[in-house]
């Protein structure tokens, strides 16, 4: 039996007894780090052990380790640290091993394909031998001859774990046409890490009515796959369109290697009085309480958090239709969607938003009730404890 009589909220779980460890190997904080960290702490009242196991890659600037390990200590978990100089070390995976039977570990949860590998060596030498949770990530490198070594690991580790998760169906779909590996698949849709203020959808309906000018955000890294380029040219159709280009204006919140070419993409397109670059926001419950609109232009996507974000605060979202997207928004209800890369999809849709302030607090309020029905963290946490338990039961 791998739980006892204690009930576990309103799915009527019961708490499980079992051992759970979150293992990532990195030397800098990002959005896997966010998410084991995250799930770490939610399930550390709900299982008998809750640890984060983190390889620490040496390799990475002592600055970018020592941010990481701010960050973490933030979540107050329990954690096993794992210093490693190399691409591979024999010791880790024995160190790993002595630590799995020691916290009596019986399902590692890990979150990139490096993890796995580690894993799978530990397992193997390890006396308990725990069930190994594989979660995909992102995105995969660009297929060039310097990335097969890479495909290959991380084809290796699909076969290696015991079970993969997928953050949005779009990222399991292709796994799923494998046999082999077609029984392993299953699909846990990202959640928000924190409750949505209970205060946000009144907060939007003041501000769709009084709003002026309407603020347009864009929240996440400043690279290619986001297609920020795109949004800028929006806002040019629209200064051209608008009858009053004051009305309306764009924040541009986040970092990235793109930053410069944007700055000078808005000065060639003129509108730099109605596009600000605000860089890197540590309070983001404040800006997105600032905001009227969010923006994701990406061509491609998982379930992004800026989206989930952006629901929690009532905010009405217009998204690219790609990737894990299709399944948080149902067009014209929770959001809006357009082709990938359609500008004028983009403009119109914009336009319909900034003209309508009903309607952006419509949409807001049907996102904000989406949110609290599919992607709260609590919903997240029950739905990765019923895989656990399922898993250990058909071992």
């Amino acid at each position: 039996m791998y739980f006892n009589e204690v009930i576990l909220g309103k799915f009527n779980l019961k708490r499980a007894s079992v051992s759970v460890a979150q293992v990532s190997f990195s030397g800098l904080f990002g959005g896997r780090e966010a998410v084991a960290c995250s799930l770490a702490g939610l399930l550390s009242s709900h299982v008998r052990t809750s640890l984060l196991y983190l390889i620490i890659e040496n390799r990475t600037s002592e600055q970018k380790r020592e941010e990481m390990l701010k960050k973490i200590e933030l979540f107050d978990l329990s954690r096993r640290l794992f210093a490693i100089d190399k691409r591979f070390s024999m010791k880790i995976v024995e160190e790993i091993a002595q630590a799995i039977d020691e916290d009596g570990i019986r399902i590692l949860h890990c979150h990139c394909y490096k993890s796995v590998i580690f894993a799978w060596l530990a397992r193997v030498k390890a006396k308990q031998k725990p069930r190994i949770v594989f979660t995909l990530h992102g995105l995969p490198v660009s297929l060039s001859l310097r990335s097969i070594p890479v495909y290959l690991a991380h084809l290796a580790s699909l076969f290696a774990a015991d079970s993969i998760v997928g953050c949005c169906a779009a990222r399991t779909d292709l796994l799923r046409r494998i046999p082999v590996l077609r029984r392993k698949v299953s699909v846990i849709q990202n959640a928000l890490m924190k409750t949505a203020s209970d205060t946000c959808c009144d907060h939007q309906s003041g501000r769709a009515v009084a709003a002026q000018p309407v603020r347009i955000g864009f929240v996440g890294r400043l690279s290619t796959e986001k297609n920020i380029p795109l949004l800028l040219h929006a806002m040019q159709h629209l200064k051209k369109t608008a009858g009053n280009p004051h009305s309306f204006e764009c924040i541009i919140a986040g970092e990235g290697e793109l930053l410069e070419m944007l700055k000078s993409l808005a000065k060639e397109l003129n509108i730099c009085e109605m596009v600000t670059f605000a860089g890197f926001v540590r309070n983001t419950d404040e800006l997105y309480r600032s905001l009227d609109i969010l923006v994701l232009t990406s061509d491609y996507e998982g379930i992004p958090m800026c989206i989930l974000e952006g629901m929690s605060h009532g905010l009405p979202v217009v998204a690219s239709a790609v990737g894990g997207i299709v399944e948080m928004i149902r067009d014209g209800v929770d959001g809006i969607l357009f082709p990938k890369g359609d500008l004028d999809r983009l403009v119109s849709s914009l336009t319909e938003l900034i003209a309508d302030p009903e309607k952006r607090l419509k949409v807001g309020k049907n996102g904000y009730r989406r949110f609290l029905t599919d992607f709260t963290p609590e919903m997240w946490r029950d739905k990765h404890l019923r895989h656990y338990l399922s898993l250990l039961e058909n071992a």
